[in-house]
C-alpha cells in the first residue's frame, strides 16, 4: 500500500519541511518577545507576606496572614479575596475619574483624563493591578494608590456612580 508521502518528490518534501521550520521559528521569536515583556513587568512586582502574632478579624473572618502586592504605583493588601464582590461570568472594567485636585497635587502642569479600561474577562490579580497602574498614570492621581477591592456597579447605576454614560 502506498502513502501520500511516497508520492511526494524530494523537492516537495523539502519545501514542506522548510515551511514548517519557518513557522516554528516565528512562533519561537514571538514567544521570546512575550517572555521578555513579561519579565520586564514582573521585575517591578513585589509580593510580601506578613505574619501576625495575633489573629485578627477581617470581614468577619479570623485571619493571621496578609500579603502586600505592589506593582509600580499600585499597592494591594490581600486580606480578602479581591474578586469576592463580582460575578466571574461578566467582564471587569476598571474606571477611574480624573479629579483636578488629586491630579495636580505633585505637578500642577500635568493634565489627566478619565480612565476606562478595556473589558477584561476572568482577570488575574496581576492584570487588575496592571490596569489600576494605567489608571493612575492616566488620571495623574498619585494620591490614591491603594487598591481596596473591586465593586460591582449595575449597568443602570453607572452614570449615577461615576458620571459617565456606558
Amino acid at each position: 500500500m502506498c502513502s501520500y508521502l511516497d508520492l511526494l518528490t524530494y523537492d516537495n518534501m523539502e519545501f514542506i519541511l522548510n515551511y514548517l521550520k519557518n513557522i516554528l521559528e516565528i512562533d519561537i521569536i514571538l514567544a521570546e518577545k512575550k517572555i521578555k515583556k513579561l519579565s520586564i513587568s514582573l521585575n517591578e512586582l513585589s509580593i510580601i507576606k506578613y505574619l501576625y502574632d495575633e489573629y485578627e478579624y477581617i470581614d468577619n473572618y479570623l485571619c493571621k496572614k496578609k500579603y502586600n502586592i505592589s506593582f509600580k504605583n499600585i499597592v494591594y493588601g490581600i486580606d480578602k479575596y479581591l474578586f469576592s464582590s463580582i460575578n466571574e461570568e461578566y467582564p471587569v472594567i476598571l474606571i477611574s475619574i480624573f479629579d483636578d485636585f488629586f491630579g495636580g497635587v505633585y505637578n500642577p502642569n500635568v493634565i489627566g483624563n478619565h480612565f476606562v479600561s478595556k473589558k477584561i474577562y476572568k482577570p488575574s490579580y496581576f492584570k487588575i493591578i496592571e490596569e489600576a497602574n494605567k489608571a493612575i498614570l492616566t488620571t495623574s492621581n498619585y494620591h490614591h494608590i491603594y487598591l481596596e477591592g473591586i465593586n460591582h456597579i449595575p449597568h443602570d447605576k453607572v452614570f449615577d456612580y461615576i458620571g459617565l454614560t456606558p
